[in-house]
């Protein structure tokens, strides 16, 4: 490890809020929980990406009771699904969905704008940053891919200054797609952790690249309730809603 890194590392080891879990046993085993001024990078081969975002998101608004924001570059958030995942969190959709803020980015310049200019004010007063898309957007062949590295490294760092000044919790994802340019070691120097999604047959591969360590998940539909899931909010007073 660098010592850029390592410096970086240090610094957004401090952070006020609590951690923050999936909300779901079988990822939680995985990732164990997310700490105040960490980046967790992802990336992923498949569209379970996107389920497990939203879940985080619930979790944050259930959990914490605090704001999310989403910098969405790749038009990711689907309101349909996210309301599937908070009804399954058991919470009031229609209040939750208020306390997510959501920044869409259609071109890598427009990320780049959003994270210098707009979101250090939409984070103040938020748990949860969520960055989806960033490096398929510089993958644009339009842009010299000096450029692209340049503008991803500086959004890069302000992500981590912010992370590390506001005490977030921070993930970063990208759905890999073949033959584009990688961009992401510039991502992995700011993260705390770097995982993989892969499928797996009926199944996902759940990679912890930096550790080398993989387990296989079974993600169920959002409608769908697991037996730890149903165990965990049963009270012995109120049944759970089905």
């Amino acid at each position: 490890m660098h010592a850029g890194r390592l410096n970086m590392k240090k610094k957004m080891a401090t952070g006020t809020s609590s951690c923050l879990s999936f909300g779901e046993p079988g990822l939680d085993r995985f990732f164990g929980p997310l700490e105040p001024g960490t980046i967790t990078y992802i990336e992923s081969s498949t569209s379970f990406l996107f389920d497990v975002t939203y879940k985080i998101i619930a979790a944050a608004l259930r959990d914490l009771r605090s704001r999310a924001v989403h910098v969405d570059g790749c038009n990711m958030l689907n309101p349909y699904r996210m309301v599937k995942t908070m009804k399954r969190f058991r919470m009031n959709s229609a209040n939750a969905l208020e306390r997510v803020s959501v920044c869409r980015a259609f071109t890598a310049y427009q990320m780049s704008a959003i994270i210098d200019n707009a979101l250090e004010e939409r984070v103040r007063d938020a748990a949860l940053l969520v960055v989806s898309g960033i490096q398929y957007l510089y993958q644009d062949r339009d842009m010299r891919h000096k450029e692209a590295k340049v503008m991803l490294r500086r959004a890069s760092h302000i992500i981590g200054e912010l992370t590390a000044r506001f005490g977030l919790v921070t993930v970063i994802s990208d759905i890999m797609r073949p033959h584009t340019r990688y961009l992401g070691d510039i991502l992995t120097d700011v993260c705390h952790r770097h995982v993989g999604f892969a499928r797996l047959g009926k199944g996902i591969r759940l990679s912890d690249l930096g550790a080398g360590v993989a387990v296989d998940h079974k993600p169920v539909p959002p409608y769908q309730t697991i037996l730890d899931e149903f165990e965990a909010h049963w009270d012995g007073l109120s049944r759970p809603a089905l």
